[in-house]
């Protein structure tokens, strides 16, 4: 009884340490998880600061740069404001030397048009009234286009007003809006893992998929190399044997002599040189199954096959093979099933591998057996000796082998396929739950959205918006080319006005001619400064235009995203100091989240900058192409300037010899007579 207290006391004593040992496990596993977990934790804060400080030294950077773009801005409107003001300028000033010009030169035709005052007067009277009626149209549509910008800058000024109170009301909304998207953060971030981890399994069953095709390309590679290595009509036979055999479910056909066993490859030539052809002889179980084959073979017309029954099979026994180190037994190198002993005794067992041709032709003689060498040299019972050069490539064997560790690596790869495949649709039914319930979530975040959606759509344009902007300077410049079209009217009809009142003259007088000449120089002068005002005014709008894009899509979106982000990291530790916890994983899965935005935002910029680029060379091209039509228009206009100059040099040479005439008077009647009969008397021919 005293021992069996003790064993008693022991046993809970052992128990007991036992039990404490356990809590002692327990408390170390608890304290170093927690201590992984306070590493994890300071790892994301110390990421999170790391984070915070980048982010916010990127913001002074681009807030340093938002500034001088701002300050280059500023500085480059009043330059481009003088620019386009001179190139204005000298362009109504050409127009009008090119008006006084071209009233000049309409006078020098004019004259060699009409005949008379009235005539002129009349047909100056009609382009007159075209051009009121010209000049009448442009002005009703200057004043309906200046009305117009004035009603558009009347309502910008209401919409402005409108926009700020539906802002403050969407800003509301958006507040709504955001607290229905936290609580789908977690279903999103459960479904992008699946949906990482499908796409994972995707790659990896086309991987598989790509490496079974290889296997199975490999696989036909050494199925034709066995294929060369018989004839046709024999490969067609097995292949058809082997058909037959699983269509009719024929047993006990085993296959080919070379698919039932394996041997070192070294030994590969030598056997294949023992064998030869009976390498493709087909082994059965008893003959009535080799005789129903041969009798589907002929029914078939498939071929001619040697059938090789183990139970008709009865090898000789021996023989007695020569001890010595030279020789081995070729039967004795060869692996295979115990069942099919007969089969490879019946062919291999008066074969034997040898050192070289003397000591096969020795052995030969000695002990009535064929042998043969490593290379394929070989020496039969009866004298005769066979060699030469093997090529290895060609190797049946090898063949052989290859097409059993291709199928045996096929059938690994097609398993392990099938598993793929399995866990894919597996997850797939787990990635279409998971969606299923972010939708659910996604349409309460929808619902909650709703407010804020409607009061954007009905939100006003902000005025002035960059478009509402372009479409006023669009109106400002069409506004400007109307009036400077309706003031060219005005000169042109004030121009024929004074033309009416002026005497009719058949030349014009030497001082407008002087007049003629230093117009032609001054629109010349006068074009040449408007081309290079007008040409650094589009340098400047094209700086300008980079710039406020730059500032616009890029230095000011990515400074108001990295506030957007600031900004929620600050309520997270607002909330976090409150009591609120905040989820290191779901904080990196927002943070991928919005990575992969800013990305898609990056890749849409970098589109819409290749777009501008393609438009401004464009608009490069398009000037190139009106300074080129300028320029021919300066060639025509000169050579209108040499051609009137010929005119006027062969009008005072018309009137010289006309002069001439009026002072030599008219000949006499018979001068005439006698011209005419000189002229019409005939010249004899040769004297």
């Amino acid at each position: 009884a005293e021992e069996a207290a003790a064993r008693d006391e022991q046993a809970r004593i052992q128990r007991e340490d036992e039990r404490q040992e356990a809590e002692r496990r327990a408390r170390r596993e608890a304290a170093e998880e927690a201590r992984q977990a306070a590493a994890r934790a300071q790892a994301v804060e110390r990421e999170r600061a790391e984070a915070e400080a980048e982010a916010r030294r990127e913001l002074a950077q681009l807030a340093a740069q938002v500034s001088q773009a701002e300050a280059e801005l500023a500085a480059l409107a009043p330059q481009h404001a003088k620019l386009s003001d001179e190139a204005a300028t000298l362009k109504a000033e050409e127009e009008r030397a090119s008006a006084k010009l071209q009233q000049l030169y309409k006078r020098e035709t004019t004259a060699s048009q009409f005949s008379s005052k009235a005539a002129r007067d009349k047909a100056l009277q009609k382009e007159a009234a075209k051009e009121r009626a010209s000049l009448e149209k442009k002005e009703k549509q200057a004043a309906a286009l200046e009305a117009q910008l004035r009603t558009d800058k009347s309502e910008a000024g209401k919409s402005e007003e409108e926009a700020q109170a539906a802002r403050a009301r969407l800003a509301e909304h958006r507040k709504r809006e955001d607290a229905a998207r936290k609580r789908v953060a977690a279903q999103r971030a459960e479904h992008s893992a699946l949906t990482d981890r499908r796409k994972g399994l995707w790659r990896k069953e086309q991987q598989l998929g790509e490496s079974t095709r290889g296997s199975v390309a490999e696989l036909d590679k050494a199925q034709r190399t066995l294929q060369q290595s018989m004839s046709r009509s024999l490969w067609e036979a097995v292949r058809a044997v082997e058909r037959i055999a699983a269509e009719k479910k024929i047993g006990g056909v085993y296959g080919m002599l070379i698919e039932l066993f394996d041997v070192d490859e070294k030994f590969f030539t030598a056997v294949e040189t023992a064998a030869a052809n009976q390498l493709f002889h087909v082994v059965v179980d008893t003959d009535e199954t080799a005789a129903r084959m041969l009798k589907e073979l002929q029914q078939a017309n498939a071929g001619r096959v040697t059938f090789m029954p183990l139970n008709r099979l009865r090898p000789q026994d021996g023989p007695q093979y020569p001890d010595s180190e030279d020789v081995i037994p070729m039967v004795k190198k060869l692996k295979f099933e115990e069942r099919f002993k007969p089969a490879f005794r019946q062919i291999f067992r008066k074969h034997l591998i040898v050192r070289d041709l003397d000591v096969g032709s020795r052995f030969s003689k000695s002990h009535d057996l064929d042998c043969v060498t490593l290379e394929g040299d070989s020496v039969n019972r009866k004298g005769a000796l066979s060699g030469g050069y093997t090529d290895l490539r060609r190797s049946r064997l090898r063949a052989q082998l290859d097409r059993l560790r291709l199928r045996e690596a096929l059938a690994a790869s097609e398993a392990e396929l099938a598993a793929v495949v399995g866990e894919g649709e597996t997850l797939d039914a787990e990635v279409t739950r998971v969606l299923s319930d972010m939708r659910e979530a996604e349409a309460e975040q929808r619902k909650a959205a709703a407010d804020a959606e409607q009061e954007s759509l009905e939100l006003p344009a902000a005025a002035p918006s960059t478009a509402r902007r372009a479409v006023d300077a669009q109106k400002e410049k069409a506004l400007a080319a109307l009036r400077s079209a309706a003031e060219a009217d005005r000169r042109r009809l004030e121009a024929i006005e004074g033309e009416l009142a002026s005497a009719f003259e058949a030349e014009l007088s030497s001082g407008e001619l002087k007049q003629r000449e230093g117009l032609q120089a001054e629109v010349k002068r006068l074009s040449q400064r408007r081309v290079k005002a007008e040409r650094d005014a589009a340098k400047a709008e094209q700086q300008r235009g980079r710039l406020e894009g730059d500032l616009r899509d890029n230095l000011q979106q990515r400074q108001q995203e990295l506030q957007r982000t600031l900004d929620e990291q600050t309520e997270e530790e607002r909330r976090a100091s409150t009591g609120g916890a905040v989820d290191p994983a779901a904080a990196q899965q927002r943070l991928a989240a919005t990575a992969a935005e800013l990305e898609s935002a990056h890749k849409g910029l970098g589109e819409k900058r290749v777009e501008e680029r393609r438009l401004r060379e464009e608009l490069e091209q398009a000037k190139g192409k009106l300074a080129a039509e300028r320029t021919a228009q300066q060639e025509e206009a000169k050579e209108l300037d040499k051609m009137l100059a010929r005119r006027g040099v062969l009008q005072s040479k018309a009137q010289e010899f006309a002069d001439c005439i009026r002072r030599l008077g008219s000949l006499p009647k018979e001068s005439f007579d006698e011209s005419r009969r000189g002229g019409s008397a005939p010249q004899p021919m040769g004297g």
